[in-house]
């Protein structure tokens, strides 16, 4: 009975060690979406209310601290920005 305690402690103390140590699984990480208002384009006056997506890349990057991502702008319907205001278009 002892005997069998010990070893199933001893398995439990394996499997925690194992678990603690081992990297973990990379996560799935959602696309960050933001909607701001923005110029249509280049050369543009019209301000649209645009969504920015940023997908980040799951490959492992050179410094650790930062990751690759691939940023999408789309416009969108103005209601999408209605929370905030447009920005005031400065006159030359």
């Amino acid at each position: 009975m002892l005997k069998q305690v010990f070893f199933a402690l001893l398995g439990t103390a394996i499997v925690l060690l194992v678990d603690l140590r081992a990297p973990s699984a990379q996560a799935m990480v959602s696309d960050l979406q933001v909607y701001t208002w923005g110029y249509g384009g280049l050369g543009n006056q019209q301000q649209v209310c645009k969504k920015i997506a940023v997908r980040p890349h799951s490959f492992k990057f050179k410094v650790p601290e930062r990751l690759p991502a691939q940023l999408q702008s789309t416009i969108v319907s103005d209601r999408f920005c209605a929370s905030s205001a447009p920005p005031i278009a400065r006159t030359r």
